[in-house]
């Protein structure tokens, strides 16, 4: 996308992500969104990163009014506009943790991880219909958490196998 430096349409590259691609989007008048592109369908991926951003998606719905955090503008799954599935989100001021913790002094580190404590606390507050990746149909869920777990597990270790990844210890020793 292009556009007047400053102006509608630019975008600018985030990469501090590790899944999505990720673009600050002007919008005008100094306002920001975000753009999440999923990765192409033909990428490696593992098993419960398929359907990843519409879990994120149905996260930031359920977490609404529990937890600071981005305000879902619009998606795209219907690959309408580009041929990946598409997130834009409120652009939240700040930097990521890792970038600026060195420079914190000991108040400042103290103040962030008090403030980053609350907001864990507060994910008990967002619940879902099932255990698990809380998707329509997803085979990664399931109604006591336990099951849920065994299911993931088992999913990794297919996907060790898919990827050709040696695992230090026997693969039945993994199991839940």
């Amino acid at each position: 996308m292009s556009g007047r430096p400053g102006g509608a349409g630019v975008l600018h590259p985030l990469t501090d992500g590790t899944y999505n691609a990720a673009y600050q989007v002007s919008l005008g008048a100094g306002r920001m969104a975000v753009a999440k592109v999923a990765p192409p369908d033909d990428a490696a991926i593992l098993t419960y990163e398929r359907g990843l951003m519409a879990a994120e998606v149905e996260f930031y719905r359920r977490a609404g009014g529990h937890l600071p955090g981005p305000t879902v503008l619009g998606v795209d799954f219907s690959r309408r506009f580009i041929d990946r599935d598409l997130l834009i989100m409120s652009c939240l001021q700040g930097e990521p943790l890792t970038r600026v913790g060195r420079s914190l002094d000991r108040t400042e580190r103290s103040r962030v991880r008090t403030a980053l404590g609350a907001v864990v606390a507060g994910l008990g507050r967002v619940t879902g219909v099932k255990f698990g990746y809380d998707r329509p149909g997803d085979a990664l869920s399931a109604d006591t958490w336990s099951a849920a777990l065994s299911l993931m597990v088992e999913a990794v270790l297919q996907d060790g196998d898919t990827y050709g990844v040696h695992l230090p210890a026997p693969r039945r020793s993994c199991r839940t």
